[in-house]
């Protein structure tokens, strides 16, 4: 599925709790994405070049929006949220087991990354975090181990 003219603010149906491949891919006029489950996966490209992209909340029970979308991830594809701007800082839990080649390449507003609690996450993959220009830390296990195309500014526990 492609959905190149949707904008703005996105509401997903709240029975879905996952990202399929492709599904935001060149869309370069949405802001934020609003889902009602914690996604599970993210497949590949599936917000390639959604240039725009600054948020993805998680919508609560009583209506309040939670930044924390990462709370039960388990899989981000390749090429994710290549080229988008998303904003702050990302924290991943226990659950997150793979993370694709060139998954947040260029995403010039991500300030840092916490991977710590990230148990089952074994690999950094190719290009992971490249080219994030704000980026000031990211935060790994001792379990996972970086190749040096991958990242530069590690704080390991």
């Amino acid at each position: 599925m492609r959905s190149k003219n949707l904008s703005g603010t996105i509401e997903l149906n709240d029975w879905i709790d996952y990202i399929p491949d492709d599904t935001f891919c060149e869309c370069t006029t949405i802001h934020s994405i609003i889902m009602h489950r914690y996604p599970k996966w993210i497949g590949d490209n599936a917000f390639y070049k959604a240039i725009n992209l600054e948020h993805i909340y998680i919508k609560k029970e009583n209506g309040s929006l939670d930044e924390d979308w990462t709370m039960e991830l388990q899989s981000i594809g390749d090429y994710a949220f290549y080229n988008t701007a998303l904003l702050g800082s990302l924290q991943f839990s226990d659950t997150i087991e793979t993370i694709g080649k060139f998954a947040f390449y260029n995403c010039i507003y991500l300030t840092d990354v916490n991977l710590l609690f990230a148990n089952k996450l074994s690999s950094i993959q190719e290009s992971t975090f490249s080219n994030c220009k704000l980026m000031t830390e990211i935060s790994l296990p001792n379990s996972v181990k970086p190749n040096c195309d991958t990242v530069t500014l590690i704080n390991t526990s």
